[in-house]
């Protein structure tokens, strides 16, 4: 039986669990991966978020088995199906600080994500990509400031709590900015949302204890 035909959509599975089982499959077999990557690029929406969850499922198992289909997963991020759409860029977050070429070339995309999308789950994602980028190197960290600065205040700070965990990376990276970061996790450390005074807390107390 091929691939596709044992997941969800074509299983007749309501739940996440074939999909769950093809990746399993595609752990132990990763060639089987290209014809998950031909899938994405299929017509049938539920087959695409079929397969893109399979990405997110082996990424977050093996990130690398996925780095060669990361063109893919780029085009991916701009489908229709929303569902298809957060996978795609949910698995390329796992996978960015290994093709650091890829989303620099992609920033614009993933900007237009981060500050336009209407889902707040591919805004999460976005934002975890360019965080994930900022752990790459100096250049990356730059040009990941200011993306993830601004991503703390839009929204009302709904996705503040990524944003500061991205900036872990990026005073590691920019020790000259070290200062300014310190400032921003004292502003966030009162916030009313625990998740984000949480991460404020964890931010300031690695500017102390890291890098």
């Amino acid at each position: 039986m091929n691939i596709l035909e044992k997941l969800s959509s074509k299983a007749g599975d309501r739940t996440e669990e074939s999909n769950k089982a093809v990746a399993a499959e595609c752990l132990k077999q990763p060639d089987l991966l290209e014809d998950i990557e031909s899938g994405l690029l299929s017509d049938d929406a539920k087959l695409a978020a079929d397969c893109a969850e399979v990405m997110t499922n082996v990424a977050m198992e093996n990130p690398r088995l996925i780095v060669p289909f990361a063109k893919t997963l780029f085009e991916t991020m701009n489908h229709k199906n929303s569902k298809t759409k957060w996978e795609a860029v949910h698995s390329v977050s796992l996978i960015a600080e290994f093709i650091p070429s890829a989303v620099a070339n992609n920033l614009s995309l993933i900007s237009n994500l981060m500050f336009g999308d209407k889902s707040v789950i591919v805004r999460d994602y976005s934002t975890d990509i360019i965080a994930n980028f900022a752990g790459v190197g100096k250049d990356e960290a730059e040009k990941a400031f200011p993306l993830l600065r601004k991503m703390l205040y839009e929204y009302e700070g709904k996705h503040a709590g990524h944003a500061l965990k991205g900036l872990m990376n990026v005073v590691c990276k920019l020790p000259e900015e070290k200062n300014v970061i310190a400032e921003i996790s004292e502003e966030f450390i009162g916030h009313k949302r625990g998740v984000i005074s949480k991460a404020a807390k964890s931010l300031a107390k690695f500017i102390q204890t890291s890098c």
